[in-house]
């Protein structure tokens, strides 16, 4: 019997030309292909700077360096419900994060939670658009800039979805990606950093490259900051190029997949949907369920693999938080991702449906 899976990259055609080409070029580190997946995502995102990265968590990490946020006493704020990686870059910039409740309404950052957690050591704010959804964005980003507070989006799950017309990951201060094989379009690794700001993009250069400053040929380089090797390489830029060139048709099979789902759940009432905007793609499609472990193991055994939203950040050992958050730890419990892969067929979906109303029919 045919296993579904949650989630594969589409990677389509490689194209072997670029990769050849790649290949056979003695320098296959962070050169040319890189500096042109760069310029067609700035091209995409209408953003002129766009910094390709080893990771999503680097390129967080990176975000933050690069506002000089790295002090014991810097507090960045960042929700409970995220993926983990959110709060490691912050730790490992050596500034503090601070974990706030989310809205059960969206599993978003509660803007309510927000401003009794701002105060003067608050450097900036890290908004998570799960699965590509936007929430109270606009607001909290207003009380960002009322307050002075920087705004980074971690917009992993969010390449390609929109707010009023401009792509999340845009609208901050600097937006963070990642194209690991579980996002719309993969590199296997890598991330990337894109801003407005010219200055904030040659400082995240430098301190990808070792704290580069200057590049002379012979190797007498100048390293006047601190960093690490953050960089991407050639050969997984390759890897992106034809993927950039389907990427319309790949946000319309994901929104495709995501209104199958809501047409065709409509009518079970153990579930809901998150409500989204018509410009927001969801890569992930997630449902707010009751039984929700029950209905993950039944799928299980029917061959349709989904995945449990994350744990909440102050649930893991190595994270000091005493605040209790009742809608993060309700959330986790509730919330299951789809299939969602790219590559499912008209036939998948169907079963995943009929097998969803078959668990409420046997369990109510």
């Amino acid at each position: 019997m045919k296993k579904i899976k949650w989630f594969e990259p589409k990677i389509g055609n490689i194209s072997k030309k670029i990769l050849n080409s790649t290949i056979k070029n003695s320098f296959i580190s962070e050169g040319h292909v890189t500096t042109l997946v760069e310029k067609k995502i700035s091209n995409l995102m209408r953003v002129r700077n766009v910094i390709m990265t080893s990771s999503g968590t680097s390129a967080i990490y990176l975000a933050l360096r690069s506002l000089k946020i790295s002090k014991k006493t810097d507090e960045v704020i960042v929700p409970n419900i995220t993926y983990v990686a959110t709060l490691n870059a912050i730790k490992l910039a050596g500034a503090k994060p601070v974990i706030i409740d989310v809205d059960f309404e969206n599993s978003l950052i509660s803007l309510v939670d927000l401003k009794k957690k701002i105060n003067k050591n608050t450097k900036a704010i890290i908004f998570v658009h799960i699965s590509g959804r936007s929430g109270n964005f606009k607001k909290i980003l207003a009380l960002a800039k009322k307050k002075k507070i920087k705004l980074i989006e971690d917009a992993a799950e969010a390449f390609g979805s929109k707010l009023d017309k401009r792509n999340l990951g845009t609208l901050g201060d600097l937006g963070c990606f990642s194209f690991t094989p579980t996002k719309i379009i993969t590199s296997a690794q890598g991330g990337a950093v894109v801003t407005k700001n010219k200055k904030l993009a040659n400082t995240i250069r430098s301190l990808k490259d070792q704290g580069r400053t200057k590049k002379y040929i012979g190797g007498d380089d100048v390293h006047d900051l601190f960093g690490g090797n953050y960089k991407f390489n050639d050969i997984l830029a390759s890897l992106l190029i034809p993927q950039l060139k389907d990427f319309n048709k790949k946000l319309k099979k994901a929104n495709d997949i995501n209104n199958f789902y809501r047409k065709n759940l409509k009518g079970v009432k153990q579930i809901n949907f998150y409500s989204k905007k018509k410009s927001e793609v969801c890569i992930w499609t997630e449902i707010v369920c009751k039984r929700r472990d029950d209905l993950f193991k039944f799928l299980l055994k029917n061959n349709i693999n989904c995945r449990k939203i994350w744990r909440p950040l102050s649930s893991f050992k190595h994270v000091k938080n005493n605040y209790k958050m009742s809608e993060s730890y309700s959330i986790s419990k509730k919330v299951l991702w789809l299939p969602s892969s790219l590559n499912l067929s008209l036939k998948d979906l169907k079963k995943i449906c009929s097998k969803i109303k078959t668990f409420y029919r046997l369990k109510s």
